[in-house]
């Protein structure tokens, strides 16, 4: 009996180091987050979205970590998306989108596509030709539509965004000679009463 119970002590002395070490993880991960969550709440946004980017590089470094920590590493990668199109880096939204919609490990599929398609629909915006702005306005739209489809919270941001796209869309179809920037932002004088959000 004495020996079966020396037998376990290692394995339960390995356990408790592996609990130990997954606490201090877990808590380094929390600290992290609510850092980055601080910054932004003060107008940080710069330094927010570092803190960000450096708790996504951490769980990037190995697959298990984004499997365990799938919660957090999915919160900071919305979270870059939402900040790099706050600060206007539709560019870096659509590179880190697309890398971020092939990692099982992003949970927020929706969410994913709505910043997606919400650069695809700003980077159509800044077009001057107005035959470059409708395939950008095509594309944000289907990413919309499939972060309508994704989404089971329902978010009324999504929405509301598929449906000003889709009419944006719609209308510049049927009348060729307005372009979609003149829908969404209308010219000097002109009440402004759509707008795409982001």
């Amino acid at each position: 009996m004495r020996r079966a119970a020396t037998a376990l002590l290692p394995v339960l002395f390995v356990g408790a180091v592996c609990m130990g070490a997954y606490a201090l993880l877990q808590r380094s991960v929390a600290t992290s987050w609510e850092a980055a969550r601080a910054l932004e709440r003060i107008g940080r946004t710069a330094d927010a979205l570092a803190r960000y980017e450096e708790l996504g590089q951490s769980l990037e470094r190995a697959a298990w970590l984004r499997r365990f920590f799938s919660d957090a590493y999915t919160d900071a990668a919305v979270a870059r998306l939402r900040l790099l199109d706050d600060t206007a880096q539709y560019g870096r939204v659509l590179e880190l989108g697309d890398r971020f919609v092939q990692d099982p490990a992003v949970t927020d599929r929706a969410a994913l596509h709505f910043w997606i398609g919400t650069a695809l629909l700003q980077r159509g915006l800044v077009e001057e030709k107005p035959e470059d702005v409708l395939p950008w306005f095509h594309r944000g739209l289907s990413s919309l539509k499939r972060a309508l489809e994704e989404d089971p919270a329902a978010r009324w941001s999504i929405r509301y965004n598929y449906e000003l796209a889709k009419a944006t869309v719609d209308r510049a179809t049927r009348d060729p000679g307005q372009a979609p920037q003149q829908i969404v932002r209308p010219q000097r004088g002109q009440p402004r009463t759509k707008k795409i959000a982001g």
